[in-house]
Parts: C-alpha cells; sequence; structure tokens
C-alpha cells in the first residue's frame, strides 16, 4: 500500500476512534496523562512509522495542554495544512471529572465541523454516557451513548443510538480480570450475530505492579518486552529527562527463526517535549 494512503487512512481511523464512543475510551476518559513523574503543563508528540523502510515517516503530530493533575484539558494537532484538529476539555473543579468536550476539525475532504460532547455521572461520579451536538445546526443532537456501570464505575455494557435513537452500533460489553490489571472487550454487530473479543490493560500506568510472565517493565515502569506469539515479541528502548519521564521511545519486532537467530525490525518511533509547572 502507498505510504500516503495509508496515512490517509490512519487519520479517518484515528478521527473516527476519536468521535465514537466504546468501552475503551470510556475507561480512559478521566485518567491522567502518560507522565509518571512531576507535573506536565505541555506535551508535544510526534509519532513515526517505519512501513518496512529504514527511514521513518511522520504518523501523528500533536499537543496536549495539562492542568495540575495531569489531566488533559486540551489537545490540537500540530498538521495546520491538511488536518487539524483541536480538542478542549472542560473539567470540574471539585471532581476533577471532565464535563464537556469541545471539538473543531477540519480536513479537504470532510471541510471544518464542529462537534459538542456532554458527558453524564451517576451520583456516585460514576461515568455512565455522553450525548453528541452539532453546535453548528443549532445543537442537534447527532448521537448518544448509555453505559452501565459496576461497582467500581467501570463499564460493563454500552450502546450507541443515533439522533432518533435507534441503535445504529453494536453495543459492547467488558468483563474484567482485576488481580491482572485488564478486561475482555467483546463487540457485537447491530443483529447480535457477530462477536469479537480482545483483552486489553485497564491501566497501563499501573501495569508494571502487575505479574505477567509476558511482559517485563523498567525501573521507571515503562514496558521493556512483551510477547506477541511463541517466536516473536515486541522490544521497547527509552530516553528520559531529568523528571525521569520519557522523551523517545522506540518500539520493535523481534523474531526468532527455527534455528534461534533473532531479527529486529523498527515498528515505532515517538518522540516527546514536555514543558512542566513550576513546583
Amino acid at each position: 500500500m502507498d505510504k500516503s494512503i495509508f496515512i490517509i487512512l490512519l487519520y479517518f481511523i484515528l478521527q473516527v476512534n476519536t468521535i465514537a464512543q466504546n468501552i475503551p475510551l470510556s475507561i480512559t476518559l478521566n485518567q491522567k496523562a502518560d507522565i509518571r513523574y512531576s507535573k506536565a503543563k505541555k506535551i508535544e508528540v510526534h509519532e513515526h512509522a517505519y512501513f518496512g523502510g529504514s527511514k521513518p515517516v511522520p504518523v501523528t503530530e500533536y499537543i496536549q495542554f495539562l492542568n495540575k493533575n495531569n489531566l488533559v484539558i486540551s489537545e490540537e494537532s500540530l498538521e495546520k495544512t491538511k488536518f487539524f484538529y483541536n480538542h478542549k476539555y472542560t473539567i470540574d473543579s471539585l471532581t476533577g471529572l471532565k464535563l464537556f468536550h469541545a471539538s473543531e476539525r477540519w480536513d479537504p475532504f470532510l471541510g471544518h465541523n464542529l462537534s459538542l460532547y456532554v458527558y453524564h455521572y451517576d451520583q456516585h461520579g460514576f461515568y455512565i454516557g455522553v450525548t453528541h451536538y452539532s453546535p453548528d445546526t443549532l445543537g442537534r443532537k447527532i448521537s448518544k451513548t448509555i453505559l452501565k456501570v459496576n461497582e467500581r464505575g467501570h463499564p460493563i455494557d454500552l450502546a450507541f443510538f443515533d439522533s432518533k435513537d435507534s441503535l445504529s452500533k453494536g453495543p459492547n460489553s467488558a468483563r474484567y480480570l482485576y488481580n491482572q490489571n485488564q478486561y475482555i472487550l467483546t463487540h457485537l454487530s447491530v443483529d447480535g450475530k457477530k462477536v469479537e473479543k480482545d483483552t486489553l490493560v485497564l491501566n497501563p500506568l499501573e501495569d508494571y505492579k502487575f505479574k505477567n510472565p509476558n511482559k517485563k517493565f523498567n525501573q521507571q515502569g515503562d514496558l521493556l518486552w512483551e510477547s506477541i506469539s511463541r517466536n516473536s515479541y515486541k522490544l521497547y528502548e527509552y530516553k528520559y529527562d531529568q523528571q525521569n519521564n520519557w522523551l523517545e521511545k522506540k518500539e520493535y519486532i523481534v523474531t526468532i527463526d527455527k534455528n534461534g537467530k533473532k531479527k529486529k525490525k523498527s515498528e515505532r518511533l515517538y518522540t516527546r517535549k514536555i514543558e512542566y509547572w513550576d513546583e
């Protein structure tokens, strides 16, 4: 596949995933940014992919602004000519929960788009749904997501409805393995016939605390390697700043042939610039 076509397709996937509500996004909605030490004020992120070549190709570039609790309050793309997005969040000063999300997007295919997301919580402060409005059409409701949560506030069932309150996407459900920091996500088609399952990490920042023979972490709590199959694994290399937060992360795929010889292939390169709040 041509690299430029792949990047365009990846862009659309990322944009749809950002808009669409699902259980993984619901779990991470109010989680802190990937900052383990100190308090970050601004994070600039550059992601590159190798696509089988020796030189990394830019995939995504964005900047995040955070409050003193390491919660993202706004995010925008650094690409200003072809694709652009800007997300701004309103956070409750007492609870630290996100209340509103104003989104602006522009691209040469879909044009300019404004959206407003209103997040809903129950009496315990558990996230139970979101309503998506279009501010540029007099507040017309576009979609609504409703969640059922367990006693810990984690979503166990999710349903996505269109502007006419009709189920428009297959529901999600989740079963939690708290002693492993994992959950099993089940996707159903609208007719309930097609089923897909994934096992995902519940809280990546806490994953190093759980014993897992298929993973190894460094002293900073970042993932060093992760088993993919019997003959392959992912390998990570890091460079850190003085606060022990990573500034560069390299991702490799290592395969082992029948003679035990290893082949290391570059997959992803992430770089960050971090500005901290004054203590």
